[in-house]
């Protein structure tokens, strides 16, 4: 045997050992479930590879630190449809997904007339929470042709969505890019789905001038397709940090609460995806309180809404970056204006990278010109009662109204772009 051919057996044995390896861990994680597959349980607790030693003593099952989405997989099933499953602090390694019967693929997902939990020990906020993570090698083998979901649901038709409720609580999705079609924690196929405390994010902030733009399917959370009967849907708590979108909010009687997108190419769309149960869905409001758009690259963009549902903002913050709407983003848009309607107040902090302070300003627009039309919107840093050198530094709001106390008149703002304004009998003011 020559150098090179003994060269060539090493690599193949090499890798047939590394395959070996990988098919025992299976194995193991296969057997880990086998003690509590037979009956259904109602809690199940895991702990991961790098868990503390205690967490491992008193868990159900281990995960290897190899194909950890088939072990949580196995224990949700076993779980009868309805119970919780308790995951300790520690990295959960997802290296495959499954292709469900609609062609989308998934690592982890709840099945008919199911009532599950899945909760992490603690929030992710300082690296040492629970972090499902998708290993680089699964990533890159991914398909840009499917839409894939880390937690979601089984598609089906109305009544099988509508049976499938999903509580996630102090979880953490890290992806190792933001170019793959990848949601992370996915509400669409469920009758309900809630998340508080969650984080979702890619490899970078995307603070720094040189952002990456995420593709529109890389998605941190995302909302129902339809109706949920009238029990609100809520994200809670929530943080997305570098994806393509960070919020896909859809359904109705969706609550979103003190939650961040960062540095997304989008922190909020609505009505991305499509509404499959036409009738059920956007006509109850989707209502943000006290949430955050951090140095997107886009203002919230709003898609088609034929069933005209209604919006309302509570303390909306946009920390604005020119670098980064400079690359090809725009202010709020209406894929058709005046679709939408509701109210929006907000606040729009300009900052440029090196600014030592970030300011409130007056005079950055919320929308596009021509969106936004048919909703109520407010900067709350406009005062109501104001001088005519104030009145004109701001960015005026269609129907907004302002006492300008130089002309001594009320006026109404009826074209924002070109901040006109009309008195009481109609004669035009600039």
């Amino acid at each position: 045997m020559d150098a090179q051919e003994g060269t060539s057996h090493l690599f193949i044995f090499t890798k047939v050992m590394k395959l070996h390896k990988i098919a025992l861990s299976i194995c193991a994680m296969l057997a880990a479930v086998t003690s509590f597959s037979q009956e259904a349980r109602t809690r199940i607790r895991i702990a991961a590879a790098n868990s503390a030693a205690a967490d491992k003593e008193s868990a159900d099952v281990v995960c290897e630190g190899h194909h950890d989405e088939i072990a949580i997989q196995k224990a949700l099933e076993s779980l009868g449809g309805c119970g919780r499953i308790e995951l300790a602090c520690g990295d959960y390694i997802v290296d495959g997904f499954s292709i469900a019967e609609d062609g989308s693929g998934y690592a982890i997902r709840t099945g008919y007339d199911s009532n599950i939990w899945i909760e992490g020990d603690m929030p992710n906020w300082n690296g040492s929470g629970v972090r499902i993570m998708v290993s680089s090698e699964c990533y890159e083998s991914l398909s840009d042709e499917v839409i894939y979901s880390v937690i979601g649901a089984t598609s089906g038709d109305y009544f099988q969505t509508m049976s499938q409720n999903l509580e996630l609580r102090n979880l953490a999705v890290y992806l190792p890019g933001n170019q793959k079609r990848i949601i992370c924690l996915d509400g669409y196929n469920t009758g309900r789905m809630s998340a508080v405390r969650c984080n979702c994010r890619g490899p970078k902030n995307n603070r720094d001038t040189d952002i990456t733009l995420g593709v529109m399917d890389c998605v941190g959370i995302r909302g129902l397709k339809g109706s949920n009967n009238g029990t609100a849907t809520e994200f809670s708590h929530c943080t997305v940090i570098g994806l393509g979108v960070g919020f896909a909010l859809s359904g109705e009687h969706l609550v979103l609460v003190s939650s961040t997108s960062i540095g997304c190419t989008y922190g909020f769309t609505f009505n991305q995806y499509p509404n499959n149960f036409q009738g059920t869905a956007q006509v109850h409001p989707i209502t943000l309180i006290g949430c955050h758009d951090e140095v997107s690259a886009n203002y919230p963009k709003f898609f088609d809404n034929p069933l005209g549902q209604s919006i309302r903002f509570i303390n909306y913050a946009v920390e604005h970056y020119p670098a980064n709407l400079a690359l090809g983003g725009d202010y709020a848009t209406e894929t058709t204006p005046g679709q939408w309607h509701g109210i929006i107040d907000y606040a729009i902090q300009n900052f440029n990278h090196g600014d030592e302070w970030i300011q409130n300003s007056p005079s950055l627009p919320f929308w596009a010109p021509g969106s936004g039309i048919s909703v109520q919107s407010h900067n709350n840093t406009h005062k109501s009662v104001v001088s005519s050198a104030e009145r004109k530094a701001y960015a005026p709001n269609l129907g907004q109204t302002v006492s300008d106390t130089d002309l001594g008149k009320t006026l109404t703002c009826i074209d924002p772009a070109n901040k006109l304004w009309v008195d009481a009998r109609g004669k035009k003011v600039k």
